[in-house]
């Protein structure tokens, strides 16, 4: 039997020699050969990905109302449902051209300064962002481009890892080489992220001008247009209505930068700091017409596209929801807690459905009862 100390030897000999036969010099190429393998995928992936589209295309169709009231009366169009449960999304796409000069140059002097001058990555900033995390031990500054951020919101998760980054990287260089900036930037104020109206998530800044304002995004102010900028960054922590201080100081710090950027000047700043913050949002009114988009959907899924298009029915906004209504204190007035019903309106001229409900939740129950039940219409 082998005793303890000779055992050792022998091990620490078997070590030596693996040693001898693995070289560091194999092992460097080993690892290099690695990393060029993972580089030459990500950039296949980059070149495959990262395209933009029209900024309509990345609008989920929409079924709206009818523009005419069922009695005639002038309405307005409202949204039933997103088409084929495409994402519960608020947008409003605004070409480059039409945004305010001061609304770009708010965003550009938070977000990326040297924008129109990197080709994707801003070089200084990252060195700036890395000395900074460094010296507070943590993740306190980050050094991404407009078009980094672009990428990583059209096409990657949000996580922090090291891959990630890696891949967000070579689609922000292969956006740069296919687009030119008002294309990149059009596309990014189109697709920021504001937050939410209800459930549904805003994107652009057209949709939260509409939102936060209730105007159109060409007539936004310099204070709105900073405001608008400094909610990028944190759009729940700095909703106005809900963190009105540290609002009014993150816009104010977009004001400051604006004028040492030469931007603004002190006296147009000096004004928009006066202005005061919203007092309330502009919630988009909305029916529950997910049954109604389910029957349109299985009827018509081959010509109604899932983006970029707005789809008129024949929906009538006040009747449909006097029947959401109706199917609901029915149930709650008789007690029949258990029960469901369904619900249909019929215009007997033309045909057309006005108002339909399937039931008394679309959340518990996708079956529609109005179209699909088996069962004698009317009750016990």
């Amino acid at each position: 039997m082998m005793d303890v100390p000779t055992l050792k030897i022998r091990l620490v000999a078997m070590a030596g020699r693996l040693r001898q036969r693995v070289r560091p010099r194999t092992v460097v190429l080993a690892l290099a050969a690695g990393m060029a393998v993972g580089t030459v995928v990500v950039a296949a992936e980059a070149l495959v990905r990262a395209r933009l589209g029209s900024i309509d295309d990345r609008v989920p169709s929409a079924l709206v109302t009818r523009p005419v009231g069922w009695d005639g009366s002038p309405a307005r169009a409202i949204l039933v449902a997103p088409v084929a449960g495409a994402p519960s999304e608020r947008r409003e796409p605004v070409a480059i051209g039409e945004f305010p000069d001061h609304l770009i140059d708010a965003v550009l002097a938070v977000e990326d300064q040297r924008f129109r001058e990197h080709h994707g990555l801003d070089l200084r900033r990252i060195g700036g962002a890395m000395a900074a995390n460094v010296k507070a031990g943590g993740i306190t500054q980050g050094g991404s481009t407009i078009t980094q951020q672009l990428a990583k919101n059209l096409y990657l998760h949000s996580g922090r890892t090291p891959l990630r980054k890696f891949r967000e990287l070579a689609m922000a260089v292969t956006l740069e080489a296919r687009y030119d900036k008002e294309q990149i930037l059009e596309a990014y104020l189109n697709e920021i992220y504001f937050g939410q109206d209800g459930g549904r998530a805003i994107h652009g800044i057209g949709a939260a001008a509409r939102f936060h304002f209730g105007k159109d995004a060409r007539k936004l102010s310099l204070a709105e247009s900073a405001l608008l900028a400094a909610m990028i960054r944190a759009p729940n922590r700095l909703a106005p209505l809900r963190h009105p201080d540290d609002a009014r100081a993150r816009r104010d710090l977009v004001l400051d930068l604006m004028v040492a950027q030469g931007r603004a000047t002190p006296a147009e700043v000096g004004r928009a700091k006066r202005a005061r913050m919203p007092t309330r949002n502009h919630s988009e009114r909305t029916i529950d017409g997910r049954y109604f988009r389910d029957l349109v959907a299985s009827d018509h899924r081959k010509r109604v596209p899932l983006r970029g298009e707005v789809v008129h029915t024949t929906l009538d906004a006040g009747l449909q929801r006097a029947a959401e209504r109706a199917v609901q204190s029915g149930l709650a007035r008789d007690g029949l807690g258990g029960a469901e019903a369904a619900l249909v309106a019929i215009d007997p001229r033309t045909g057309e459905v006005l108002a339909l409900v399937g039931g008394r939740d679309y959340g518990s129950s996708q079956f529609n009862r109005a179209t699909a039940a088996r069962r004698q219409p009317g009750r016990a």
